[in-house]
């Protein structure tokens, strides 16, 4: 059986009707075109302006479903740990909690931070009064100091760019390419007239940063004390955790238990009496004159 006949009619078909359209042409050009054939003619431009428009409401609904989509398949596909070792640059430290490459050392837990074990150092708590929370911790040693703090940032990008900028805006601050990127040298002035060299770093990890100011020698580069903090500093391991905390504020620390040793047992023995504290550790808030200013909160606090 043979459609040959049907195609055959149907193209005579069309061809008529494709004459006619152009004969129609021609008299609206001249004119000639009755009321009737004016308003088919009308007609048929409404529907293919009608057409046309459904047409590119289907192309931009089109687009915009394919955009949902593939947004939809890049959150699926979003591969986090290739994007943390891409954007921060921690491979020598300081730490995730969660990273892989963490040294195998015994850790201080202040919560959100740790700390490795050190000898000669002396540890000292920053209290906000009004909450009552530990906002930062200092470990000074041989007349350097280091404050570190912990602040939340938001999960796919840092914020030390931002803080640093707010430094930047008073005291005479000085930036420079350090040990751990973006760094700001500045001095603190004490009430005896000296001058403490202070030096701000800022370290971005995934939903947090961990700050560092350095004072004393260890604010100053190539000295034996900037070498020992600078190690220090890349030792520490962070535990964001999953409490809500607004980007770049503090997340507070929490003050370790001080476990009792092998000998207190043998002193209670003789009848020794034990004067050591029990539970946590007393919150330190005395300071230096130069630990006083380092916390001043119109220079370096996001208590609010």
């Amino acid at each position: 059986m043979s459609f040959f006949g049907f195609g055959k009619k149907r193209k005579q078909r069309e061809e008529a009707e494709a004459q006619e359209q152009q004969e129609r042409k021609a008299r609206t050009v001249n004119g000639t075109l009755s009321e009737e054939e004016l308003g088919e003619a009308a007609q048929e431009e409404l529907d293919a302006f009608h057409e046309r428009e459904r047409q590119a409401a289907g192309q931009a609904a089109g687009k915009a479903a394919d955009s949902a989509n593939n947004s939809a398949d890049d959150a699926q596909d979003f591969d986090e740990e290739a994007y943390r070792k891409l954007v921060f640059d921690r491979s020598n430290g300081p730490w995730d909690v969660e990273d892989e490459d963490i040294p195998d050392e015994s850790y201080i837990d202040l919560g959100c931070l740790k700390l490795p074990h050190f000898e000669n150092t002396q540890i000292r708590f920053g209290v906000d009064q009004e909450t009552n929370r530990v906002m930062n911790v200092t470990l000074t040693q041989s007349g350097s100091s280091l404050q570190l703090t912990v602040l939340a940032a938001p999960r796919y990008h840092g914020i030390w760019n931002e803080v640093r900028a707010g430094i930047n805006q008073g005291e005479a601050p000085h930036e420079v390419d350090g040990t751990f990127g973006k760094e700001v040298l500045l001095t603190i002035p004490l009430p005896t007239g000296q001058e403490v060299p202070t030096r701000i770093v800022g370290v971005d990890g995934p939903r947090w940063m961990l700050r560092g100011i350095f004072t004393g020698q260890a604010a100053v580069a190539g000295t034996k004390d900037a070498e020992e903090f600078d190690k220090l500093f890349r030792s520490l391991v962070v535990d964001r955790g999953e409490e809500p905390v607004a980007p770049k504020d503090i997340i507070a620390l929490t003050l370790p238990v001080v476990q009792p040793q092998a000998q207190d047992e043998d002193d209670e023995e003789e009848g020794i009496p034990d004067a050591r504290p029990r539970g946590p550790l007393s919150k330190d808030e005395e300071a230096t004159q130069g630990h006083n200013i380092l916390q001043r909160r119109d220079m370096f606090s996001e208590v609010r």
